[in-house]
């Protein structure tokens, strides 16, 4: 005979076995972070990345693969966190991957951490001035603080503690203050009394000495950049005005202009190819010129008809198939590259009609990038936010066109070699190559079993590593890592 609660003693006993048992395998690998609004980056070096969610920043080791096998190695290692004392709205890394820099704008506070020593602790706060911008320069020992309303914008050493005041920014992004290539020069962009100015600073020794001041013929600058070898800076005038503006910064000189056309809607973006002497200019004429930054006068005018000619056209045709009747509706079906969408060849792209009582209408030129070695050109209009145009440089023409299912978000160029990693909203990002033919390339958050894949959102931003190894897959909660190949 059983003894009264033998059995329970015996379920008890069995139970506490399987929770031991469960306690001591080993623990699947991570590879999804949860963040608020895509605060994710990757370390200069690519070997780190900081998640910001709430007032909590994680810093962990990029996760690898074994190459040539495609097995998983580990998920990432959590190197650090740390606390801040209100909600993160923005971080940054220093060049030399060692120092966090995480700014809380509602507080007007900026605090910097170590990811090497956890003893070093530092915060800048701009006080009743708020804040609206917060990065470091160059050099990694120095913090750019623009207060609210453009009052002034502050440099802040990290070293000795000091601060420089330089009043009245212009704009309170990075688009008003740039760095030269090299980080040796800071240029400024103010505003004073209905006239643009530029201000160029050297940052040698941290004297950060005003070294040229000029005023620019814009109405109502709206960027500024450094050419790639220092030795020019250009000004965007305000979409009012299709105007581009190319100055010395040694004396201030105009050295030259150039305007598309006039009375319209201009210039939208412009996007700068550092491994060539070619700039692109999107417009609200959903024309994008390719400008040598030579002579800064077009060498092609990339436009973007609502359709195309597939046939014997020689252009690089994909398509992706709508998931449901639905999507088909809206979007065509997927064809191959010699398809025959009409008795003439003509394809017909969706065109969502701009909304022209608002001010700066959803038309024109609106994503631009460049490949690493400046052979190709991605561009998106947005009245066809489904599509994305690619141009090679020694053709002058479209190479491929790309039309997704759902509507391109952003994109982002590999930094190491030709690939275009794509995010349209979907579960996974995708992958165009000059090798794909028929389709594209899905690359899905990483899991090291594919029979359990990690639960993913609609991925609505992309980030690659330094590497080009590793992609962060943004979504409005989480980040994950995709490995790619």
């Amino acid at each position: 005979m059983t003894k009264p609660g033998a059995t329970d003693s015996k379920k008890a006993g069995a139970a506490s076995a399987a929770e031991k048992a469960k306690a001591s395998a080993p623990k699947k690998p991570k590879f999804t972070v949860r963040t608020s609004h895509g605060l994710a980056k990757f370390s200069p070096d690519g070997q780190l990345a900081a998640f910001a969610s709430g007032t909590g920043v994680v810093v962990v080791r990029v996760p690898t693969i074994e190459r040539g096998t495609g097995n998983e190695a580990g998920g990432f290692k959590v190197e650090c966190r740390f606390s801040c004392v209100d909600t993160v709205e923005s971080i940054d890394w220093s060049a030399d991957s060692l120092l966090v820099v995480c700014a809380q704008y509602k507080r007007a506070l900026v605090q910097v951490f170590s990811v090497q020593d956890r003893t070093f602790t530092c915060r800048v706060s701009e006080g009743v001035g708020g804040l609206v911008h917060a990065a470091l320069a160059p050099d990694g020992r120095h913090l750019v603080t623009i207060a609210d309303f453009q009052l002034h914008l502050s440099v802040w050493s990290l070293v000795d503690e000091t601060q420089r005041i330089f009043m009245n920014p212009k704009l309170p992004t990075t688009q008003g203050c740039r760095f030269s290539a090299d980080g040796e020069f800071m240029a400024v962009a103010h505003r004073r009394e209905c006239k643009d100015s530029v201000a160029v600073y050297s940052t040698s020794k941290g004297r950060w000495a005003k070294l040229q001041h000029f005023t620019v013929a814009s109405t109502d600058l709206e960027e500024i950049v450094w050419s790639a070898d220092n030795d020019a800076i250009i000004v965007r005038d305000c979409p009012i005005e299709y105007r581009l503006l190319v100055y010395n910064p040694a004396d201030g000189s105009l050295l030259a202009r150039y305007s598309a056309y006039e009375h319209a809607l201009g210039i939208k973006t412009i996007a700068y190819s550092n491994a060539s002497k070619f700039a692109a200019v999107g417009s609200f004429d959903n024309v994008c010129r390719v400008l040598n930054t030579m002579t800064w006068r077009p060498i092609a005018e990339c436009e973007h008809p609502n359709s195309i000619v597939l046939r014997n056209s020689g252009i690089r045709w994909i398509s992706q198939r709508a998931a449901d009747q639905t999507d088909q509706a809206q979007t065509p079906a997927l064809t191959g590259n010699n398809a025959n969408h009409s008795s003439t060849g003509v394809h017909k792209f969706v065109v969502v009609k701009p909304d022209m009582k608002k001010p700066l209408p959803k038309s024109g030129i609106g994503l631009i990038a460049w490949s690493f070695d400046g052979q190709f050109l991605a561009t998106r209009d947005d009245q066809k936010p489904f599509v994305i145009w690619i141009w090679k440089m020694d053709m002058l023409s479209p190479f491929a066109v790309l039309e997704l299912s759902s509507r391109v978000n952003s994109f982002k160029w590999d930094p190491c070699q030709i690939r275009l990693a794509i995010a349209s909203g979907d579960a996974c990002a995708y992958m165009w190559t000059p090798q794909c033919e028929n389709e594209l390339i899905q690359a899905h958050a990483w899991s090291p079993d594919p029979s359990d894949p990690v639960p993913s959102e609609g991925v609505l931003g992309i980030k690659w590593s330094s590497a080009g190894d590793t992609l962060l897959l943004l979504s409005k909660t989480q980040t994950a890592f995709a490995l790619v190949n």
